[in-house]
């Protein structure tokens, strides 16, 4: 996108120059490679100590002054009129009220300025400025600045801007720029900013910015932010960001960021983010992010988290997340989290957990020998993982901690932990390796210890501190006659 909007810029500057050339707008370089001739200054002036009036091309006057081709002028304040096509003025200071059929030219000028072509400064340009074509300046432009195709300068703009084209700066730009196609600025561009097509800058972008394609800056952007297609910066982005596309940040990007398609920051993501399929952050996501696919950092995420897909963190997700299928985290997942799929960490789940329908991980399609699934395939359920997880976790399928389950646990087939502490209930099976607390489901099966209530049709523990409730319960430290009994089993230390 950057290499087009370049591409673009590189364009209006061929148009600007074709028009220049056929202008006449000339350097100060070229006209003296030419050798150009002096034209003499011949004039009938009536006017006393320099001030009065002046027709031809006195170099210098106070009042009125009209000519009909101004050359080597170099001191007007007042009003000059000038008919046709100025000749070389590289000293000429014009101040008051500057017009020309063709248009007025000089080194300095100041006020008001008119050309039905051009208006041409060596140096600089104060005032108002009104050309048919170009305003252009070899140094500076302030005040307001009217172009039916073109602002150009070769140093800073500030004022009102507007040109049915561009503007181009070879500096920093304040105020008001309107480009009919672009804004083009190898500075800093505060202000206001609107362009058909782009604005573009090479330093830093700061106010309200529109561009019917795109905005983009090599700088940091801040304030309010419209791009048809898109927002790029390659710093930091802080305000109001709106990207028909996307808005793409190398830096931070930190506010309101709204992108049709995504919204990708390469640093930190901070504030309201609503992307239309995702939003990415290289770095922390931080306050309410929105999107159609998915929200994805690359470190932790904070706050209120919502996709249509899926929830990924690198680090820890912490606040409040949903999402259509799954969420991830690879380190804690703190808060209250809902999916309709699976429930992932790689470490612990604090807080709230809710799960709808998982999915199988491992081969779909699986052997069978006699009847019965081999051994040796990976074939399992997906629900909700973590190494260890509490207070409330629930899921349509299945749970599985890898250590320590606590608080009320329900799951719609199998819950599995490494010790259960709390409530626990599932529609076909509990495991864990210690139980302690109460349990209900049609096998409830704890390797190693069951401390409390089980309630199911097929209970079995090693250690029996509590009552089974059952069709069959089984208790392995009971005498040998107790073992196995139907109804209920029970034993106590």
């Amino acid at each position: 996108m950057l290499r087009r909007i370049a591409a673009l810029s590189i364009l209006s500057l061929l148009l600007l120059s074709s028009f220049a050339s056929a202008m006449g707008i000339e350097s100060h370089n070229i006209r003296k490679y030419r050798g150009e001739s002096s034209d003499s200054h011949r004039s009938l002036d009536l006017a006393v100590n320099g001030y009065g009036l002046s027709f031809g091309n006195s170099s210098h006057m106070k009042g009125v002054r009209i000519n009909f081709r101004d050359s080597e002028v170099e001191e007007v304040l007042g009003l000059n009129f000038t008919l046709w096509k100025p000749g070389y003025n590289p000293d000429a200071r014009i101040s008051g009220i500057a017009l020309g059929l063709y248009g007025p030219s000089g080194c300095e000028l100041s006020g008001l300025l008119a050309g039905l072509l051009s208006v041409e400064a060596e140096c600089s340009i104060s005032g108002i400025a009104v050309a048919g074509v170009a305003t252009v300046s070899g140094g500076e432009i302030n005040g307001i600045a009217l172009s039916g195709i073109a602002t150009v300068a070769d140093g800073p703009v500030s004022g009102i801007t507007i040109a049915g084209l561009a503007n181009i700066a070879d500096g920093s730009a304040s105020g008001i720029t309107c480009g009919g196609l672009a804004n083009v600025i190898a500075g800093d561009l505060n202000g206001i900013s609107i362009a058909g097509l782009a604005n573009v800058t090479d330093g830093s972008l700061s106010g309200i910015s529109v561009g019917g394609l795109a905005n983009v800056t090599d700088g940091s952007v801040s304030g309010f932010t419209l791009g048809g297609l898109a927002n790029v910066c390659d710093g930091s982005v802080t305000g109001i960001s709106v990207g028909g596309l996307a808005n793409v940040c190398d830096g931070e990007m930190t506010g309101i960021s709204v992108g049709g398609l995504a919204n990708v920051s390469d640093g930190n993501m901070t504030g309201i983010s609503v992307g239309g399929l995702a939003n990415v952050a290289d770095g922390e996501q931080t306050g309410i992010s929105v999107a159609g696919l998915a929200n994805v950092a690359d470190e932790k995420q904070t706050g209120i988290m919502i996709s249509g897909l899926a929830n990924v963190s690198q680090g820890d997700m912490t606040g409040i997340s949903l999402s259509g299928i799954v969420t991830v985290s690879q380190r804690d997942l703190t808060g209250i989290h809902m999916t309709g799929g699976a429930i992932i960490s790689e470490s612990d789940i604090f807080g709230i957990a809710i799960g709808g329908l998982g999915g199988i991980n491992g081969d779909l399609i699986t052997t069978r020998s006699r009847g019965r699934i081999d051994d040796d395939e990976d074939f399992e359920l997906i629900g909700i993982r973590a190494e260890n997880a509490g207070i409330f976790v629930a899921h349509g399928i299945d749970i599985k901690v890898h250590n320590k389950l606590f608080g009320l646990a329900v799951s719609g087939i199998s819950i599995r932990a490494g010790k259960i502490t709390g409530a626990a209930t599932a529609g076909i099976m509990v495991r864990a390796d210690e139980m302690k607390g109460v349990s209900a489901s049609c096998v409830n099966w704890y390797n190693d210890y069951q401390q409390g209530l089980a309630i199911g049709l097929v209970n079995f523990t090693e250690n029996l501190q509590g009552i089974q409730l059952g069709l069959i319960n089984i208790a392995k430290n009971n005498p040998s006659g107790a073992r196995v009994l139907p109804i209920i089993n029970m034993h106590f230390d």
